[in-house]
């Protein structure tokens, strides 16, 4: 690709030390850079900071929250919303609610409980629009203009990057673009961050809404983080959204006539009430009663969940894959560092909310140091800064690394 004009490219390198230089640090003027991370859960963007030489996240939400639901709301006229709009539509007109757009993506077609069909990728042009929109009026250094260059950030499990590049087709967008893998924008701020050695390996396992997802990179010479070819990224589809749905088909089994017609009527609204549920279930103070008991409530009454019972949902949907999918990748990352003969330790990063549930992070801890030590390799865990948006973050990242890789 070519240098977009206007491009003015100082490379002045700031370093921890002399011999271990920073990654992505030169001070690009007027870069106008631009990551978006859709998520099964939540929508988050960042921008890249030419004053501060980082990766910034920018706030989406009301309140300067620093992200908006992933949810869309399309009316009986046709009208479509998304985020915080959307969200306030769960209790004027759930039917008219759209969640978990990103697990049904590859689905050209929508089908809206109040009877409307929307196209999905008309879904993603409205995001994108939006987004953009607003982040050429909040980012001073955008001076009013869209991003030069917009980074996607995109599941190991799916590809979505064409359904991605048709939308912003849609939308006119005249910039650059890129896809990166999830995992892989997660590691790439972890390496920004903390900047190990040359050679030294990480592995990152994302907990997701949708997707629990891995891969692998390495610190080359020049100290930019690399992906491994010979350990492509990955993933399985059981994430945080199938304890939601779990969850709620354990509620209909014990509810009656009225209070079941009560929740086929208001899905969305009682899902995300699951979802809320199981977040505050994640070693934080409950939001429910005062004992403790997660609790839903319906219009007929309220459904309270035994806690043996959501440890049973959790275990089944995706602790017990997660560990044995994540075992099978680790497996194979310590065959790779023995055959290769390299450093015999490696940096290991979880990230996404989905690793907060019950038993999950102990349970992955444990089965991925067992495997370590039977293979004679060290893994040490590590944590980010802002862990939660480490991967729009690297989305940034990744886009100023080609910017300064150009200038060469």
């Amino acid at each position: 690709m070519e240098v977009p004009e206007n491009f003015v490219l100082i490379k002045a390198w700031k370093s921890k030390t002399e011999t271990t230089p920073a990654i992505f640090t030169p001070e690009l003027e007027n870069t106008r850079v631009l990551g978006i991370d859709f998520g099964t859960s939540r929508i988050k963007a960042a921008y890249w900071d030419a004053e501060k030489g980082e990766a910034v996240v920018l706030p989406l939400g009301k309140g300067e929250r620093l992200y908006v639901p992933s949810l869309f709301h399309v009316s009986e006229d046709g009208k479509i919303r998304f985020g915080d709009e959307a969200e306030m539509m769960l209790h004027q007109d759930s039917s008219g609610v759209v969640e978990n757009l990103k697990l049904d993506l590859a689905k050209p077609i929508k089908y809206v409980p109040n009877g409307q069909l929307v196209k999905s990728g008309e879904l993603m042009a409205l995001l994108y629009r939006r987004i953009i929109d607003y982040a050429s009026r909040q980012v001073q250094s955008f001076g009013g203009n869209a991003p030069k260059m917009l980074v996607l950030t995109l599941p190991s499990c799916w590809d979505y990057s064409d359904i991605y590049m048709e939308a912003l087709e849609s939308i006119r967008y005249k910039g650059e673009k890129m896809v990166i893998r999830e995992p892989e924008a997660a590691g790439l701020a972890w390496v920004e961050e903390k900047k190990p050695e040359a050679g030294d390996m990480l592995m990152v396992l994302d907990f997701g809404g949708g997707t629990v997802d891995w891969a692998c990179l390495q610190v080359d010479d020049n100290h930019r983080p690399v992906m491994i070819p010979e350990l492509s990224p990955g993933g399985i589809y059981s994430a945080g959204s199938h304890v939601d749905d779990g969850l709620l088909d354990e509620m209909m089994t014990q509810l009656n006539r009225e209070q079941i017609i009560d929740v086929l009527q208001n899905r969305a609204q009682v899902l995300e009430q699951i979802r809320r549920m199981k977040e505050s279930q994640n070693g934080q103070a409950s939001l429910t009663r005062k004992d403790g008991v997660p609790e839903v409530s319906l219009r007929t009454g309220s459904f309270a969940f035994p806690k043996k019972v959501f440890e049973e949902v959790v275990k089944r949907e995706v602790v017990d894959l997660a560990v044995e999918g994540i075992g099978v990748y680790v497996k194979k990352v310590v065959r790779h560092m023995t055959a290769q003969n390299s450093k015999k330790h490696i940096w290991c990063l979880l990230t996404g909310g989905t690793r907060f549930l019950v038993g999950m992070e102990d349970q992955v801890v444990e089965r991925v140091m067992e495997i370590g030590k039977a293979g004679g390799v060290d893994i040490r865990f590590v944590k980010i800064d802002q862990a939660d948006f480490a991967m729009v973050r690297g989305a940034v990242l990744k886009g100023v690394s080609a910017i300064d890789i150009k200038s060469y």
